[in-house]
């Protein structure tokens, strides 16, 4: 299996890159981290989110005919890759996975109220129906659940919840760059879907986090080996000293496996849904998209690999980039900071560590 990624596919990263590059430096991403406030979000967060949804970021698995790009998940995996790599806030990966609610031929009928999905429009996704916790709160303008609990569709359904609404209280984040609100009463939330929809998003959601992460850890992996090259002591580069050159080593290693793991993940995922390797590959019509069944993706063993990798690599990272940076790796104004806790923050979502472990461990047991 040649998991290269074509010259199509490097472009499109290079597109991806070059918008992170003008709307998501580092000089913004402190200036969000000091104030995420709804009036410097709009200043500072919101030409970048335009640019990324002028870029196709949010239909990039749309049919063509149904006004998207028409690829697929290898795509997909490699641009959330390189949103990772450049610690890009907000709810990009949740919106993203409501596009396909609205536009994606496989979930055609799951949804009957398309019209709560709109570009224009952003969303976050919550960890159960139970939860009153919600990231981004003045960023979002709807809150979804995708309430199943295991790889099991019995009851697991989705749920949709205006924010406009909601008694917010906002909170202490973990990651400044991810800000936090509780709602002050229990939410009332609309059920959208039933199981296969949400077990669907869910697997995507999967992937596309692993990928985020292993773009989190390269750019953890980067910013460490430059400090090495040029900070000194001893009138040497620390990069030349066997300590660090080990946790620099060590750093690329869990990259690049988890990148592999990441990459089989997502064309697993295309050739279920899609049957073919990659949108370079497959010239499917909806059609034939749409008689592909929800249960029929059964790549948790890839997921759970993937996600285990991925999640790994991205805290071992950015733990590695903090020490390489010694006491300035501690300091709010250096970047380590904020690749370590982005990699704790959303360690979580679509699953933990602990949970894809044991999930891959009892499959070897059976």
């Amino acid at each position: 299996m040649n998991l290269d990624p074509t010259d199509e596919q490097l472009a499109l990263v290079d597109s991806v890159r070059a918008v992170c590059a003008d709307y998501f430096s580092s000089e913004k991403l402190h200036q969000l981290a000091n104030d995420f406030s709804p009036e410097i979000a709009k200043e500072i967060y919101e030409p970048g989110w335009n640019a990324l949804l002028e870029l196709g970021l949010f239909s990039l698995v749309t049919a063509e005919d149904k006004g998207g790009v028409g690829l697929g998940f290898c795509e997909a995996a490699l641009v959330f890759e390189e949103l990772g790599r450049n610690i890009v806030p907000g709810p990009v990966l949740s919106t993203f996975l409501c596009g396909l609610l609205s536009k994606d031929d496989i979930l055609n009928g799951a949804i009957d109220d398309i019209a709560l999905f709109d570009d224009s429009r952003k969303y976050e996704i919550v960890a159960s129906i139970d939860s009153t916790a919600i990231s981004n709160p003045d960023l979002v303008d709807a809150v979804l659940v995708l309430d199943s609990p295991s790889s099991s569709l019995d009851n697991a359904s989705i749920y949709y919840c205006e924010t406009s609404g909601l008694k917010l209280t906002s909170q202490l984040p973990l990651d400044p760059l991810t800000p936090v609100a509780l709602a002050e009463e229990k939410i009332n939330w609309k059920k959208l879907a039933d199981g296969e929809a949400a077990l669907y998003l869910k697997k995507v959601g999967c992937v596309l986090t692993a990928a985020y992460q292993t773009g989190l850890a390269e750019g953890a992996l980067n910013l460490a080996v430059d400090y090495a090259k040029q900070r000194e002591q001893f009138n040497t580069p620390i990069g030349s000293f066997q300590a660090v050159k080990h946790i620099c080593a060590d750093m690329l290693t869990l990259v690049e496996v988890a990148r592999a793991a990441v990459y089989v993940s997502a064309v697993g995922l295309d050739e279920e849904c899609f049957d073919s390797v990659g949108s370079e590959a497959s010239k499917t019509t909806a059609d034939n998209k749409s008689n592909t069944s929800f249960s029929a993706i059964n790549l948790d063993d890839d997921l759970s690999a993937a996600k285990v990798m991925a999640g790994k690599a991205a805290e071992f990272c950015g733990e590695g980039c903090v020490q390489v940076h010694g006491g300035m790796g501690y300091t709010w104004e250096a970047d380590p900071h904020l690749y370590l806790k982005r990699a704790w923050s959303i360690s979580h979502r679509y699953g933990s560590a602990g949970y894809h472990s044991t999930s891959l461990a009892e499959t070897l047991a059976n």
